[in-house]
């Protein structure tokens, strides 16, 4: 959302009983407004822009007989990936953490590490669930700009349940906002190869609790007890 005002400081008034003074507020163009009307008595109004698409927007504010106008360009947003955790080294695993058995692994990508999570006949119990959560980021990342995740994927060819549901759900952790789910991807899809996976964050009202993310975590959602390997790897987020 684009924050916006309507400035008239000849009509502010500081009387507790003056009568109200309205600005009626109207666009065309592709995008919505969060109110239809703000108060002008203390000589400005905020509203917040919401664009739906690209192209040129124009707002119209009517406050008695005077209409003022502005326009907006709403462009594209452009994004790029950066990779943060590739896994490679002796210190691969540095800043993350599993409730389960988490390793790095040599055999599922050809001269290439990757990070595995072993599962044996786990059925997660309230509080558990974490396949890993990556809790350290580089101190230059702009975190303010993350609109999603990419990774890599993988499940044994193995893997074991008798939930046809089982999933792994992506979840962001915020100070702001200590569980934000952004997607979800069924075992079922991981058992054929890897999977590059991606999933931008859809409501942009999280795009804002996304300057104080602390965690990354990928967990595991299943109500029957699952045996196999997953396998991670080029794990980072999608800036804007």
């Amino acid at each position: 959302p684009v924050e916006a005002w309507v400035l008239m400081p000849d009509s502010a008034s500081y009387a507790s009983d003056e009568k109200r003074v309205m600005a009626t507020l109207s666009v065309e163009g592709p995008a919505s407004l969060d109110t239809e009307s703000v108060r002008m008595n203390e000589g400005a109004g905020r509203f917040f822009i919401r664009p739906t698409g690209t192209g040129k927007i124009k707002i119209f504010a009517t406050c008695g007989e005077a209409t003022f106008s502005a326009v907006l360009n709403a462009l594209p947003v452009q994004t790029r990936t950066e990779i943060l955790w590739r896994f490679e080294g002796i210190n691969g695993l540095e800043g993350m953490r599993s409730d389960y058995a988490l390793s790095l692994s040599d055999t599922a990508k050809p001269n290439q590490q990757t990070a595995k999570v072993q599962l044996k006949n786990i059925l997660p119990t309230h509080g558990e669930g974490g396949l890993i959560a990556f809790e350290s980021f580089p101190r230059d990342l702009p975190k303010e700009r993350i609109g999603g995740v990419v990774f890599q994927l993988r499940a044994s060819h193995g893997l074991l349940t008798e939930d046809p549901h089982a999933r792994i759900e992506v979840v962001l952790q915020s100070s702001d906002d200590h569980w934000i789910p952004i997607g979800s991807i069924p075992l079922s899809e991981l058992k054929d190869g890897w999977k590059n996976v991606k999933f931008l964050i859809k409501d942009h009202a999280h795009f804002a609790s996304m300057k104080w993310i602390y965690s990354l975590r990928l967990q595991l959602a299943t109500t029957r007890p699952v045996t196999g390997e997953i396998y991670m790897n080029d794990v980072g987020v999608i800036l804007r």
